[in-house]
């Protein structure tokens, strides 16, 4: 039985309901594998292997995987694309274009393959390290992300939502947070006010009712970026994120969690 899949298009969309009319509620990115949980008539209700997410794809974006082609993927060295764009071309295939946080099973820096079943793909660009995590380099991965487009459940390049925005910086350098954002807020550790704050911690928001509903990471204790229309990096103080285009605030009623010390 065909119990598990892999991604081999750029995003796949998956959405709240088995139907195209139904809300989008997060994607899966080149590379990603996820387990099947049901299918009906033309979609497949999956858990993702990276964050346990759910919800449905569709059929035909779906490439089944037996449990042993599951096994010996997951069991293939790694790397996440930290670039914003690449190019992979697929055996006798037009190229396809790839985007950050994509996941490149059996890479190496020497032949630049990622192999998929019994299908390679060659990487045109050297992804490069990412090394051990570094609040700089987080930094300089999410501002690859400015202008990216606002778009609800989406974590990529071609539009991303806030959580999907933080969820994918922080995975590119090898740490791992939930989708959501209502999530995201229980890990780390609090601090205490905003000048305590320092690079990479994460501001959550509330909204008037104490429900987290938005998150974005901190540059300074003056500067936020975070994805609100677009990833923009906008003016943050005590009252919460000064929108200087609308000349309002337009989140307030926030804390902050640190996930690197």
């Amino acid at each position: 039985m065909l119990n598990y899949g892999i991604t081999t298009l750029a995003t796949v969309a998956m959405r709240k309901d088995p139907a195209e009319q139904s809300e989008m509620v997060s994607q899966l990115l080149f590379g990603e594998l996820y387990r099947v949980l049901a299918e009906k008539e033309h979609w497949i209700r999956i858990s993702t292997s990276y964050d346990q997410y759910e919800g449905w794809i569709s059929r035909n974006q779906h490439v089944a995987l037996t449990e042993t082609e599951y096994k010996n993927i997951i069991q293939l060295p790694c790397r996440i694309l930290p670039v914003r764009f690449a190019e992979i071309i697929p055996d006798d295939a037009p190229a396809l274009t790839i985007v950050a946080g994509s996941e490149l099973y059996g890479f190496t820096n020497k032949k630049r393959y990622t192999f998929i079943k019994n299908k390679s793909f060659k990487v045109t660009v050297d992804p490069g390290e990412t090394g051990r995590p570094s609040k700089e380099c987080i930094l300089a991965t999410a501002r690859q992300f400015l202008n990216t487009p606002y778009l609800w459940g989406g974590r990529s390049m071609f539009g991303c939502d806030c959580s999907g925005f933080v969820q994918t910086v922080f995975k590119i350098h090898g740490i791992g947070l939930p989708r959501d954002t209502s999530q995201q807020s229980k890990y780390g550790t609090g601090i205490n006010s905003l000048k305590d704050s320092g690079p990479s911690d994460l501001a959550f928001f509330m909204n008037e009712r104490q429900i987290v509903h938005h998150v974005g990471i901190i540059i300074s204790p003056s500067e936020i970026i975070h994805a609100s229309g677009c990833v923009r990096i906008d003016p943050i103080d005590a009252t919460g994120i000064f929108n200087v285009m609308e000349q309002q605030y337009t989140h307030q009623s926030f804390f902050i969690k640190r996930l690197l010390s």
